[in-house]
C-alpha cells in the first residue's frame, strides 16, 4: 500500500503522543504523520528528545502560551532551539507536552547519524513518558553492508566494522531498540527503503523473525510513497 494508505491504517492506533526511534526514515515518517494528522484538521506538534536538522522553518517559543499560539487546526509546527555548536534542532521540555493544545505530538526521540541501524546505548532512546505509542525504524539498505558503515553504536555493540550486517543481526538490534525504549506503550517496527525486490524479500525474512517475537513489522518506501506491508 501507498503511503497514504499506511496514515490510514496509523491514524486510528495514533495516541497523543508518539515517540520515532532507530533508524532509517525517523524524520521522513515524522513529516508525513504530522502532515496526514494537520490536513484532518488537527493542531500539531513536531519536535524531539534529542536533535534534529535545523531548519529554518522550526518555531522557537519562549513559553507554553507563546507555542499554544501558533498550534493551529489544520497545522503541523516543528518546534525546538538551535544547537549551534552541531547545527542541530533540540526539543522543547517535555514537562510541556501536558498543558500543550496539541491534538497529535509527534517526537523524534532518538539519534542515528543518518545510518539506517542503531545500537541503543543505556541512555537510548529517550521516549517521552506519556508516549502511547514507540514506531522503531530501521533502514533495509543496511542489509549487506559493512556494519562500520550502516550501523551507530557498533563498537559500543561489540560489533566488528566488517561484519557483514544480515537479517538475523537485523532482527536481533530492533528486539534490543525496543526493549531499550523502557516504556509500556504499544510498539511496532517500520522497515523502510524496501526499494528493491531483492531488499523486499530480505525484508520478509526479518518480519518473520520479530514476528516470532510478537513484534507487528511492515516494510515500507517513505521516500517513494510507497508501502508495503
Amino acid at each position: 500500500m501507498n503511503r497514504a494508505e499506511l496514515m490510514e491504517r496509523l491514524y486510528p492506533r495514533l495516541p497523543r503522543v508518539t515517540a520515532l526511534i532507530g533508524g532509517g526514515g525517523k524524520t521522513t515518517l515524522l513529516h508525513a504523520l504530522g502532515t496526514a494528522c494537520a490536513r484532518r484538521g488537527e493542531r500539531v506538534l513536531l519536535t524531539t528528545t534529542t536533535h534534529l536538522g535545523w531548519t529554518s522553518e522550526a518555531v522557537c517559543p519562549d513559553s507554553v502560551e507563546d507555542l499554544n499560539r501558533r498550534l493551529v487546526p489544520g497545522r503541523a509546527v516543528l518546534a525546538g532551539y538551535p544547537d549551534a555548536q552541531r547545527h542541530k534542532l533540540t526539543g522543547i521540555p517535555m514537562q510541556w507536552y501536558a498543558q500543550l493544545k496539541a491534538d497529535r505530538i509527534f517526537v523524534e526521540a532518538d539519534g542515528s547519524r543518518c545510518l539506517p541501524l542503531k545500537y541503543h546505548r543505556t541512555f537510548e532512546p529517550v521516549v517521552p513518558p506519556d508516549a502511547g505509542l514507540v514506531i522503531e525504524l530501521a533502514g533495509l539498505s543496511a542489509l549487506g553492508c559493512p556494519a562500520g558503515e550502516v550501523l551507530h553504536g557498533w563498537r559500543e555493540a561489540g560489533i566488528g566494522p566488517m561484519r557483514t550486517m544480515d537479517e538475523t543481526l537485523c532482527a536481533a538490534l530492533l528486539a534490543r531498540g525496543l526493549s531499550a525504549a523502557r516504556s509500556d506503550a504499544p510498539k511496532l517496527v517500520l522497515l523502510n527503503q524496501a526499494d528493491t525486490p531483492a531488499l523486499q524479500t530480505r525484508g520478509k525474512e526479518i518480519v518473520r523473525l520479530l514476528n516470532e517475537r510478537g513484534v507487528e513489522v511492515y516494510t515500507v518506501q517513505l521516500k517513494e510513497n510507497h508501502i508495503n506491508c
